[in-house]
């Protein structure tokens, strides 16, 4: 299983409207990697509110996992930013809901032993 994660950095001065993301921005990024990759993911996440040690500052508003069985799936998602209308609508709504560009990462998710960590 691959998971694509879209880190939306807590920078200085910056915020993060939630409601806006997750009624608007989310749909719409679901439905154009749909429409224009042919791909869904087979779960999505919102890790929102993260907290941290006492008087560390969090480096995230929001992190949102998509999870995709394969890895072309998960590419699509890179894909997706390679199509000029595509991208330009995505980021178009980036000011409507926060100040700073969002960071990408894609994994391998590999499943560990929770008793003794070994890879399963």
């Amino acid at each position: 299983m691959y998971r694509v994660d879209i880190m939306y950095p807590n920078k200085q001065g910056s915020t993060f409207n939630l409601k806006h993301w997750a009624e608007v921005h989310l749909p719409m990024g679901l439905r154009l990697l749909k429409t224009h990759c042919g791909v869904s993911p087979v779960r999505v996440e919102a890790c929102r509110n993260p907290y941290g040690p006492p008087g560390l500052t969090v480096p995230y508003h929001l992190i949102n996992s998509l999870y995709f069985n394969t890895r072309d799936d998960a590419d699509g998602f890179i894909r997706l930013f390679g199509i000029e209308e595509a991208a330009a609508e995505l980021k178009e709504d980036w000011p409507k809901y926060t100040q700073s560009d969002p960071e990408v990462m894609i994994s391998e998710m590999v499943e560990c032993d929770p008793i003794t960590g070994g890879m399963r």
